[in-house]
């Protein structure tokens, strides 16, 4: 398989999106990714190490080897900042945000943050969808839930108007 292929397919299995992880190596815009996806343009030699370090993998998975587990995976200081920012305002009025007791939330929230093609250019939005989603590895408890006509664990529900029911 060709650099191009697998990096595509590399960058999709991370859920980026070209500009995601164009930013996500320092640079501005899609067009440099789209462009090397595409088999237009091969990156520099000294670009590689970035892309990979960008996606997570090695160096040599960008290049069809298959993938060795016994290097760490390397987290992104920004993401991390910003999710532990996001989760202790969802945590402000409970005393704040324990990692040790609720590593499991942070590993959701970052995959949440890096999922999200929007989280880069507007980080507001993130910190709402942090405050809202349902982190948690099983999903909310049976009393957490609410009623019936009660949103779904996880639904977004600040700023928006409950529905009028009509009398049948």
């Amino acid at each position: 398989m060709k650099f191009a292929a697998n990096l595509k397919r590399l960058r999709k299995a991370a859920k980026l999106s070209q500009e995601g992880l164009a930013l996500a190596c320092g640079w501005s815009g899609q067009s440099r990714v789209g462009n090397y996806e595409s088999g237009l343009r091969e990156p520099e030699l000294d670009e590689i190490p970035t892309i990979a370090r960008a996606l997570g993998v090695q160096v040599g998975e960008l290049f069809g080897e298959a993938p060795s587990h016994s290097q760490p995976v390397r987290l992104d200081p920004l993401i991390v900042r910003r999710v532990a920012t996001a989760l202790s305002e969802r945590y402000k009025s409970d005393g704040g945000y324990s990692l040790a007791d609720k590593a499991e939330e942070f590993v959701r929230a970052y995959e949440l943050w890096v999922g999200m093609s929007d989280a880069y250019d507007e980080p507001e939005i993130f910190n709402l969808v942090i405050r809202h989603a349902d982190l948690s590895p099983q999903g909310a408890s049976g009393n957490e839930r609410g009623s019936q006509d009660a949103a779904p664990a996880g639904a977004v529900t600040e700023g928006i108007r409950p529905s009028r029911k009509r009398n049948a």
